[in-house]
């Protein structure tokens, strides 16, 4: 089945062929020439769409007790048009490591993500893009990203993060 867009071409397509067939003669005019038939080559290049909105930038965490995480969620509202068996990927990377409020890296933070069936997660590295989330198709998905700092002493903290949606 065709999209909107493809249908829309193929429609112009064969309105500019119909259009350009030669009229029929009439009793007045010069005798019609013989009609010649000919194929025509059409190429059309599709490609995907996306469009994606995070509520945030760069997340920042308050620990109070180092011996728990602190959860925090970013939401996203994330469209694709792709082929209707085409895979739509959003990613998520921590742009560069965890940081005490004074801009500090902190090496004894951890930052994971939670997947989406709620139990399983997975440690993000920095500058390392990670699965969030995949579907197969064309539509718009909203939900959130939660994640976890484990820090080993009490302050705040901030990473900057990137998401990313990709569709082929």
């Amino acid at each position: 089945m065709l999209s909107a867009t493809p249908r829309r071409v193929f429609v112009l397509f064969a309105a500019l062929l119909c259009s350009a067939t030669p009229s029929r003669a009439t009793a007045e005019s010069a005798p019609a020439a013989e009609s010649v038939p000919a194929s025509v080559k059409v190429t059309a290049q599709l490609s995907s769409r996306t469009s994606l909105r995070v509520s945030n930038d760069l997340l920042q965490f308050e620990v109070v007790y180092p011996t728990q995480p602190v959860m925090v969620s970013v939401g996203f509202a994330a469209g694709a048009r792709t082929f209707p068996d085409g895979a739509v990927l959003l990613s998520f990377e921590m742009v560069e490591h965890v940081r005490g409020i004074d801009g500090l890296p902190h090496g004894g933070a951890t930052l994971t993500l939670m997947n989406e069936d709620g139990g399983t997660l997975t440690e993000v590295k920095p500058g390392v893009p990670t699965t969030a989330r995949h579907w197969v198709g064309s539509g718009l998905r909203t939900g959130h990203l939660v994640l976890a700092l484990r820090a080993e002493t009490a302050g705040r903290y901030m990473v900057p993060i990137r998401v990313t949606l990709s569709a082929p």
